[in-house]
């Protein structure tokens, strides 16, 4: 049983991933190759987004067609995976109101 006023976990963490492909979208619209790839694999993999196998393709198709295969970005993409992931834990914990997480 949840607390009064407390969002269950279930819902916070799929609002967080909701939030993090919101904000790889708009990087992948800019042009950030790496965040393309990513964005490709949240829609094939239906992370933060219904999944869309289609639409993951494009993504990834258009990040490789920056000329560095999607599988070299893997590291970039994890340090900046990290940085937004605590942009959007911040943003989070300000939205419930939560000191420690």
């Amino acid at each position: 049983m949840e607390a009064p006023g407390r969002v269950p976990l279930a819902c916070a963490v799929s609002d967080c991933a909701k939030m993090w492909f919101e904000e790889t979208l708009k990087e992948a619209k800019s042009g950030d190759s790496s965040m393309q790839a990513l964005v490709g694999q949240m829609y094939s993999s239906g992370y933060g987004v219904a999944r869309d196998e289609q639409k993951g393709h494009a993504w990834t198709s258009r990040a490789s067609s920056s000329g560095a295969s999607v599988t070299d970005k893997s590291c970039k993409q994890q340090g900046e995976i990290k940085e937004i992931s605590m942009r959007i834990l911040a943003k989070f914990k300000r939205c419930l109101n939560i000191s420690s997480l």
